[in-house]
């Protein structure tokens, strides 16, 4: 198996992140937004969250709705490249 090249030697990023968001309708207004993103952002930054997530080997990561907005978008190019690296996509 040494000569095995591991998945990062072929290029796939290993580590990944996992996330869980809160999707608002579209059309939401700014305010309703910035009233939920404040409850979360509190919500995320108790110690009791804090350590619950130390017990299952995770780390917090609150992002806002424009932050998430970003990560999605790099979190789906990351998945088209790795599909296309292990050439499971599909022709239009």
């Amino acid at each position: 198996m040494a000569a095995v090249p591991t998945w990062e030697e072929r290029g796939i990023k290993g580590p990944t992140t996992n996330f869980r968001a809160v999707i608002a309708p579209g059309g939401t207004e700014a305010g309703a937004v910035r009233l939920r993103e404040n409850r979360y952002a509190r919500l995320a930054a108790l110690e009791e969250w804090k350590t619950a997530l130390g017990r299952n080997l995770r780390v917090e990561n609150f992002l806002d709705a424009a932050k998430t907005s970003v990560a999605v978008a790099g979190y789906a190019t990351e998945v088209e490249m790795l599909v296309g690296t292990l050439g499971l996509s599909k022709s239009p």
